[in-house]
């Protein structure tokens, strides 16, 4: 979870950069493409549930 005032796109890049790396040093292949994508976005004071008690599905699978 990224939290404002991050960069989203910066994150991503990072996120992209250590997916790239790690699976290049795990199995040990070239790595072509990495593809990030943010599916959802919250800001806090925007609903109910910011005092820690979500009752949503995680969209993480």
């Amino acid at each position: 979870m990224v939290e404002y005032p991050h960069d989203l796109k910066q994150v991503a890049g990072q996120v992209r950069d250590a997916i790239y790396t790690a699976v290049e040093e795990l199995v040990g292949m070239e790595v072509t493409e990495v593809n990030v994508t943010i599916t959802d976005i919250h800001i806090a004071g925007d609903d109910e549930n910011d005092a820690g008690t979500s009752n949503t599905e995680s969209r993480v699978a």
